[in-house]
């Protein structure tokens, strides 16, 4: 029931469902494939976020009849500024990743990465970023940190450098360096690289590091994880690698303070979730280091 125009809390999913649910049969009958594709990965992402991830692949399936990356992704680009399309396959992946089919969440990962993302307009980082991200927390518990950081430096890192340089701006930039970090400490701590940046401990304590805007924190734990979630797990992780207590402290601080912000997040995203599921570790750790001080 709508009160002065406003939809009763109540009864919000039953409407967004009903808008999604229209979206998809019009589209569907005018026969185009851009927004008939668009409408069914909204629908994919509607049915993703209430756990429902049988009918998101559902979805998945019905796009793959009718999406095609080499005549429809810069048509999708044109009319929703990013292939809305393309981005439903990371997820697809999550959701077969959540559903404990992790040989097929793999293999999709396999062709979003390889197959996919070269035939994608890399100027459009912000696309780029969005299709990647939910396949990145695949690989990392999968532990292919390398595989992670390769694939941020060749789709997201690089061609912005390139395309936008050091005064560049895109909406995801103040996850990049959050991102980085982690992954190259995950690298260091399983022996995959042999030294770290010696400036990392330095700049996660400088006041302003790591904490991240509200718009992209709440959007991006949308799609996946939160960026305070990540920087939170930066500071855990740097905490345990310092043998200075007071450095050691201060990190775990200022982790703790992320990770609340972060909690709040995933909490509203559910605990099916992968904000929720990689958060959750990182805020339980961090509340027992702070409650042991």
């Amino acid at each position: 029931m709508k009160y002065g125009g406003l939809i009763d809390p109540s009864e919000a999913l039953e409407y967004e469902d009903h808008l999604v649910s229209n979206f998809v049969n019009e589209t569907r009958l005018h026969g185009d494939p851009v927004h008939y594709s668009r409408a069914l990965a909204m629908q994919g992402e509607f049915f993703s976020r209430q756990g429902k991830y049988e009918e998101a692949l559902i979805c998945h399936e019905k796009l793959k009849r009718v999406y095609d990356v080499k005549l429809h992704s810069a048509l999708v680009v044109d009319a929703y500024a990013s292939d809305r399309s393309a981005q439903n396959l990371g997820n697809g992946a999550n959701c077969l990743y959540r559903l404990g089919r992790v040989k097929e969440a793999l293999e999709l990962t396999k062709i979003i990465l390889d197959d996919v993302m070269p035939q994608m307009d890399l100027k459009n980082v912000h696309n780029s970023m969005i299709m990647i991200y939910p396949v990145l927390w695949i690989l990392k518990n999968e532990k292919m940190y390398g595989k992670a950081l390769s694939t941020l430096e060749r789709y997201v890192f690089e061609p912005f450098n390139e395309h936008f340089g050091k005064d560049g701006k895109t909406f995801s930039l103040p996850m990049f360096e959050p991102l980085k970090a982690l992954f190259s400490i995950l690298m260091y701590m399983e022996g995959e690289v042999e030294s770290l940046d010696d400036t990392l401990i330095e700049r996660a304590l400088e006041p302003d590091s790591l904490y991240i805007n509200a718009a992209v924190d709440n959007s991006m734990a949308n799609f996946a994880r939160s960026g305070s979630s990540i920087s939170a797990e930066v500071c855990l992780l740097l905490s345990r690698l310092t043998s200075d207590d007071s450095v050691s402290k201060q990190l775990i601080e200022k982790g703790w303070k992320l990770a609340q912000i972060a909690m709040k997040l995933a909490n509203s995203c559910g605990d099916h979730q992968t904000t929720y599921i990689e958060t959750k570790p990182v805020y339980d750790e961090l509340s027992k280091l702070v409650v042991g001080g």
